[in-house]
């Protein structure tokens, strides 16, 4: 296991699936008609992300973690990712994670790096939407061209899932209407996404839970993914 403590978080977001929100609903039928469910789903979960898992419109579903041991390589990264993590998104998922890594940084080494991945998925035909973060915590090291490698080790490989309950949300609509505002897909994706500089050097970052200092092609990941990622990652 990478016996590093987490240092820099790198965060990304996906939805998988079908989101057949009407973009002209009002607030309140954002919550009560099921056809905006993945908009509802979105909406709520941006207020409460920080105590998702005891926000009665949310259930705690699933709850893992388990070693990967890497070899060396970006592929066997993703492979490893993928075969040991039971979802029909596995693939999906897997690249995604894989892509989080910087491909260049300043320093020979990097310990301690978080990759983390919120994960939205509402199946076609379905009104069914789950939350799930799925994260692995490694090391990372640079070649004297300042090139990414992952050197061998044991990471850590943990996902928490979380489903919307739609009762809770469609019999508080109207108070939900007024007190949440409304969030679309698109929009969450971007909040929990980490900004890139492409070329930049990104200076003045403190490196604590919420941002970090090094000179790569990462910027600091979104404060709000950090609470709920921080009681994944804890024993």
């Amino acid at each position: 296991m990478a016996k590093s403590d987490p240092s820099v978080v790198v965060s990304g977001a996906i939805f998988v699936g079908e989101d057949t929100t009407n973009n002209d609903a009002s607030p309140l039928d954002v919550f009560k008609n099921p056809e905006n469910y993945a908009t509802t789903v979105a909406s709520g979960y941006l207020t409460f992300e920080t105590k998702a898992t005891t926000f009665p419109g949310f259930v705690k579903t699933s709850l893992s973690e388990t070693e990967i041991h890497l070899d060396g390589s970006f592929t066997h990264l993703e492979r490893q990712i993928r075969e040991n993590y039971d979802s029909p998104d596995a693939a999906v998922i897997a690249r995604n994670l894989r892509d989080l890594i910087p491909g260049v940084v300043e320093e020979k080494s990097l310990s301690g790096l978080v990759l983390s991945l919120l994960v939205i998925r509402k199946p076609f035909d379905s009104d069914k939407v789950t939350v799930r973060i799925v994260q692995t915590l490694l090391d990372i090291s640079s070649d004297e061209y300042g090139t990414t490698y992952i050197p061998d080790q044991t990471a850590t490989l943990k996902s928490v899932e979380i489903e919307a309950i739609p009762n809770v949300f469609n019999s508080n609509a109207e108070r939900l209407a007024q007190s949440i505002p409304v969030v679309k897909m698109p929009e969450l994706i971007n909040y929990f996404t980490s900004p890139k500089a492409s070329d930049e050097t990104l200076d003045g970052l403190e490196r604590n839970s919420h941002s970090c200092d090094q000179q790569t092609r990462i910027a600091a990941p979104r404060r709000g993914l950090y609470p709920l990622s921080h009681w994944l990652m804890r024993d």
